[in-house]
């Protein structure tokens, strides 16, 4: 079965290892909650400046990356990708903050929504159009009827690679889960998701 994953580098902390930021890190008890979003941002501006030297100042701090200063990292980000009283549910605005905390560090980013609009197997082409040109996704489940997928609705998380047998492999709380895209890609009634592609 032919995958494809990106190189996503391990947090650091203490003898474990994390794949990519966890939102309970953050300190106040309402950032832990609704911080699904700001620390996907996080995970993604922090490969950027690992793989990609015009990139290296989107994350100030020395590789290879350890928890602590990946959480003042966090919450740099979270000042710019702030989610509201209903948690953070707009791609759009989403991706214009990553953009704009970008320019505060001097980098131009691109960034490109997938949306509804594209049908199942048209946004996993995309995924794999990023992933094969080395840029990880920004995935938004809303509401989901899929039960196999409940744990991830009303949740942001990164898209880091994909299986020819239309799985996606991300990352949430540090760790990493393969997902059935079918049942991702859910837009029946109020049902709703999209992807946010963040590239240079």
């Amino acid at each position: 079965m032919n995958e494809v994953q990106l190189e996503l580098s391990c947090i650091a902390d203490e003898d474990k290892q994390h794949f990519g930021g966890n939102q309970h890190w953050y300190k106040a008890k309402w950032h832990s909650v609704s911080g699904c979003g700001p620390t996907v941002a996080a995970t993604i501006l922090s490969h950027l400046a690992e793989k990609h030297p015009q990139c290296r100042a989107l994350y100030k701090y020395d590789f290879p990356l350890n928890k602590t200063d990946f959480v003042k990292h966090m919450d740099e980000v979270r000042e710019y990708v702030k989610p509201g009283v209903a948690g953070l549910t707009s791609k759009k605005y989403f991706a214009c903050e990553v953009k704009r905390f970008a320019e505060s560090r001097g980098v131009t980013l691109s960034t490109m929504l997938i949306n509804k609009s594209a049908n199942s197997d048209e946004a996993f082409q995309q995924i794999k159009q990023s992933i094969n040109a080395g840029f990880s996704l920004a995935l938004l489940i809303l509401r989901n009827p899929n039960k196999e997928i409940e744990e991830f609705t009303w949740h942001w998380m990164v898209v880091i690679g994909y299986k020819e047998d239309k799985k996606i492999v991300t990352t949430s709380w540090g760790k990493i889960f393969d997902l059935d895209f079918d049942l991702v890609w859910n837009h029946t009634k109020k049902n709703s998701s999209g992807l946010v592609q963040i590239s240079i």
